[in-house]
């Protein structure tokens, strides 16, 4: 293999290593984003949960969503 095509399997290499974080970062994204929706319900409809701090919270919603 010549020294260019090993370059160029470096950089497919990036391109498939920026794809996975990009779709990390939309999970990510996307998990923050219902969290904090659940959240809004619970300060509208939930009782109960104003004394819980954030990491309490996420752990109830951790387990009622199952994740």
């Amino acid at each position: 293999m010549t020294l260019k095509e090993k370059f160029k399997n470096v950089d497919e290499l990036d391109k498939t290593w920026n794809q996975i974080l990009e779709q990390q970062v939309k999970i990510a994204d996307e998990y923050a984003i219902e969290f904090a929706e659940w959240c809004n319900e619970l300060r509208l409809y939930g009782e109960g949960y104003y004394e819980k701090n954030l990491k309490e919270l996420l752990e109830i919603y951790k387990k009622e969503k199952g994740l």
